[in-house]
């Protein structure tokens, strides 16, 4: 028997709580915006190659800071990510061009989640203090403007680094979100409405 959706959602909800959640969601659109005013000052091309390099520095230190912010969370720099440890989950953070991109494969990913509980049986025997399920925000940059970004998903992988299971992490937090969201026109280039609020306002409601 497997964990379900609903229960995957709840420990995430019980061991990550709101507060270190919006954190996190906080640091995401800190480090877009920083990446975006650290290369502004190189020609278009270079900026744009830059961002994505600095994006990935920039939240790796932000995130460094939750360890010190919240009780029972820890923050490790690891080669190449930052692993965020709270109760059972193990949390790292990786980019994606859309929000139905699967996370780039890396030894150390592969490793985490090799590690990590098995999703298709929710009672271990015997249980461990060190058991964890390994998840991953793939987080994505908003293409109409770069110094936010348009999603965050929260990914839970199984042992063979296959998607389980995945939440919108900005629908649970529309209020925050639209709190940070840079305001510009409701038309986009084309002239069309912009629907990425509309969007979130459906995944809410569902």
């Amino acid at each position: 028997m497997e964990y379900s959706e609903k229960e995957l959602e709840a420990i995430f909800s019980s061991d990550v709580p709101d507060p270190v959640q919006q954190a996190i969601i906080r640091c995401t659109f800190n480090a877009y915006a920083t990446a975006f005013d650290e290369v502004k000052h190189f020609p278009t091309e270079e900026a744009r190659d830059l961002r994505g390099y600095y994006r990935w520095i920039q939240l790796r230190y932000e995130m460094r800071g939750l360890g010190d912010r919240f009780p029972g969370v820890t923050a490790a720099a690891e080669d190449y990510h930052t692993l965020i440890s709270s109760r059972r989950i193990r949390l790292i953070a990786s980019s994606a061009s859309d929000p139905k991109s699967r996370p780039r494969q890396a030894m150390y990913k592969l490793d985490y989640a090799n590690k990590s509980l098995n999703l298709y049986d929710p009672l271990p025997s015997p249980p461990s203090h060190e058991d964890y399920f390994f998840t991953i925000m793939v987080h994505g940059v908003d293409r109409r403007e770069p110094r936010q970004p348009s999603f965050a998903k929260i990914l839970f992988v199984t042992k063979a680094m296959q998607i389980w299971h995945e939440f919108d992490l900005f629908a649970r937090h529309m209020d925050l979100v639209k709190s940070l969201w840079i305001p510009f026109s409701t038309t986009d280039q084309n002239g069309m409405p912009d629907v990425r609020l509309r969007e979130l306002d459906e995944e809410q409601s569902q």
